[in-house]
């Protein structure tokens, strides 16, 4: 099965939402630059969150429609094309190519990704297939070191919510374990007050470390069972799951 990728986020304000995760103690890269080698005209800014296991794209969107959430997750192929053809029944679209530049890096090369949406409804979030280089050739060492130890985006927490129909088929295709469904009542106990109800999984090195990143910029949080549950704050709309492991 393909592994998570990574999970975008759209908001006006890449650059704030950046700030954000920056105060729960995220390394944020310098601001990206996508552009489309077949469409000459079109161009995406934002910036990236890397881990060990997994990234996080914040991309900038004039009108978002739930910005400071979790909005899709791509899932890594390393042959688009047999990815596209064995799940040919998850309706796939034409396949779409962007390169990434960051500014201020002018000696990183070019990333190149191509990727296809999966148009059926699997999840409560748009899923898609996507192929690129892993580790990515274009980032630096250092944007992987976080002060809360993050080292594994394992994927979201929906709350209230529950798998599309066409997911039995996907999960043929997609580690769908990427994804876990919550009670509205629990996942409101974990995150109070966040309105998005969607949360990140994060796997960390040490909770201990965790929570002394997100005190250090008086960040709310739960400790809970299940980890340290950050609610919605500082621009997001979800919350974060921190565990141990």
């Amino acid at each position: 099965m393909l592994p998570l990728d990574h999970i975008p986020f759209y908001d006006e304000d890449p650059d704030e939402l950046a700030l954000g995760f920056g105060k729960l103690g995220f390394t944020v890269s310098p601001p990206s630059r996508y552009t489309a080698p077949d469409h000459p005209d079109a161009e995406w800014r934002g910036r990236c969150i890397f881990t060990a296991d997994g990234w996080l794209d914040l991309l900038f969107d004039e009108n978002p429609r739930n910005p400071g959430a979790p909005m899709a997750c791509l899932f890594r192929a390393p042959d688009l094309a047999a990815a596209i053809a064995e799940g040919a029944i998850l309706n796939p679209g034409e396949p779409v190519r962007l390169e990434r530049r960051w500014r201020g890096e002018a000696d990183l090369p070019a990333e190149s990704f191509v990727y296809a949406e999966l148009r059926s409804r699997i999840a409560p979030v748009g899923l898609a297939v996507i192929a690129h280089a892993w580790p990515c050739v274009d980032v630096r060492t250092e944007w992987f070191e976080h002060a809360n130890g993050a080292r594994r985006i394992v994927g979201l927490i929906f709350g209230g919510e529950a798998p599309g129909p066409a997911a039995p088929s996907a999960g043929r295709l997609l580690d769908l374990s990427s994804l876990d469904y919550w009670s509205q009542a629990a996942f409101d106990a974990a995150f109070p007050g966040t309105r998005a109800r969607r949360a990140l999984r994060v796997t960390v090195d040490d909770l201990a470390r965790t929570r002394a990143a997100l005190a250090a910029n008086g960040a709310r949080f739960l400790e809970m069972e299940a980890g340290i549950a950050v609610p919605a704050q500082f621009g997001l709309t979800c919350g974060v799951l921190f565990r141990g492991g």
